[in-house]
C-alpha cells in the first residue's frame, strides 16, 4: 500500500476513535457509575429477550430481501445461501473499521456464492438506498406521532437533505439507469476502438454494474423491497421498545422507540470506531433526553441497546463465518 494511502487510513482511524471518545464523554459525563448500576439492576430481562427476538426477525427479513435482489437476474440462489455471507458481513462491520463487511460482501463473498461482484455491489447499493429512505420515513412518522418534540435546526436540515438525496438517487436509478448504461457502453466501445483496452475494461465493469441495477430498480422490484425495508426497521424499533420497557422508562411508546432507533441508526453514518461505539450511544441518550428521560436511564438505554444490537449480530455472523470459511475463497481471485 502506498505511503499516502497508509497515512490517510491512519488519519481516518484516528478521527473515528477521537469522535467515539468525545461522544462517550458527552453521553456519560453527567452519570455516575453508582447511578448507572442502580438503573441496570432493575432491568426486566424478559423484555431484553423479546427485544433480541424482534431484532432477529428484522435480520431474517434483511436476508430474504437480499435474496430477492440477487434473484432479479433469473438466478435460483436460495435465501438460506445468503444467510452466512450476510451475517458474516455484519460481524466484519461490527469489529473492523470503514464498513469492511460491506466491501467483503460485495467483492469477496460473491465467488463462493456463485454470483457476480457487480451483482452483489448493485444489491448492496439498493439496500442502502431503500434502508435510508425507510429510516427517513420512520423518522417522519416518529416526529408526527410525537408532536411535542422540537428537533434542532441542524438536525432538521440534515434530514431534509438526506431525504432529497436518497429519494432523488433512487428515482435517478429507476428513470435514468438505461441512459447511464448506454453512455457507459458507448464509452467502452470508443476506448476499444482506439485500443485503450484498460480503460475499456473499466467501463465494461460500469456497463455490467448498471445492467444489474436496471434489473433491480424496476418498479415491481423496488416497491416490495422498500416495504420489506420498512418492516426491517420496525422490527429493529421493536428492540428499542422492549429495552425501554425493560428499564421501566416513564415514556416507552413504540413511536418514541421508532424515533430513537432512527436517530441512533443515522448516527452510525458519522465516522467512529468499529461497532459505532460512542456515536450510537450519544444518539440514543440525546434522543430520549428530549422526552425528559433522566441521564442515568438514558445512558443505561444507550448501553443496553448498543449491546443488544451489536452482540447477537456479531456472534451470529462469527459462527456463520466459522461454519463456512469457504466464503473467503474470493480473496485469491484476481479481477
Amino acid at each position: 500500500m502506498p505511503l499516502f494511502m497508509k497515512s490517510k487510513s491512519r488519519i481516518k482511524t484516528g478521527l473515528g476513535i477521537a469522535i467515539s471518545i468525545v461522544c462517550l464523554w458527552l453521553t456519560f459525563r453527567q452519570v455516575s457509575l453508582v447511578e448507572l448500576a442502580t438503573v441496570l439492576k432493575l432491568t426486566d430481562w424478559k423484555f431484553i429477550l423479546l427485544g433480541v427476538g424482534s431484532l432477529a426477525i428484522g435480520y431474517l427479513l434483511r436476508i430474504w430481501r437480499w435474496a430477492i435482489l440477487l434473484r432479479t437476474d433469473g438466478s435460483n440462489i436460495r435465501t438460506i445461501s445468503c444467510a452466512a455471507p450476510f451475517l458474516g458481513s455484519i460481524t466484519l462491520n461490527n469489529v473492523l473499521p470503514f464498513r469492511t463487511g460491506d466491501f467483503v460482501r460485495a467483492l469477496i463473498f460473491p465467488k463462493a456464492m456463485g454470483i457476480a461482484r457487480t451483482e452483489a455491489t448493485a444489491s448492496l447499493l439498493l439496500e442502502r438506498l431503500t434502508d435510508l429512505l425507510a429510516l427517513l420515513i420512520g423518522l417522519g412518522v416518529g416526529l408526527f406521532l410525537n408532536t411535542a418534540i422540537q428537533l434542532p435546526v441542524w438536525l432538521k436540515t440534515s434530514v431534509i437533505y438526506l431525504s432529497l438525496c436518497t429519494g432523488g438517487g433512487l428515482v435517478l436509478l429507476m428513470l435514468g439507469g438505461h441512459k447511464i448504461h448506454q453512455w457507459l457502453f458507448a464509452l467502452q466501445q470508443y476506448w476499444n476502438r482506439h485500443h485503450y483496452h484498460r480503460l475499456a475494461i473499466i467501463f465494461s465493469i460500469g456497463v455490467n454494474f448498471t445492467s444489474k441495477l436496471i434489473q433491480m430498480t424496476r418498479l415491481h422490484i423496488v416497491f416490495p423491497i422498500l416495504i420489506i425495508s420498512m418492516f426491517v426497521w420496525l422490527a429493529e424499533a421493536g428492540l428499542f421498545w422492549f429495552f425501554m420497557k425493560s428499564l421501566h422508562l416513564s415514556v416507552s411508546t413504540f413511536s418514541l422507540a421508532l424515533f430513537v432507533m432512527t436517530i441512533a441508526t443515522l448516527a452510525t453514518l458519522v465516522p467512529s470506531s468499529p461497532g459505532y461505539i460512542g456515536s450510537f450511544h450519544f444518539a440514543v441518550a440525546f434522543a430520549v433526553t428530549l422526552f425528559g428521560i433522566e441521564p442515568a436511564q438514558a445512558a443505561s438505554l444507550a448501553l443496553l441497546t448498543h449491546l443488544g444490537v451489536w452482540l447477537p449480530t456479531t456472534l451470529a455472523g462469527g459462527m456463520a463465518l466459522l461454519h463456512q470459511p469457504s466464503l473467503f475463497d474470493g480473496i485469491t481471485v484476481r479481477s
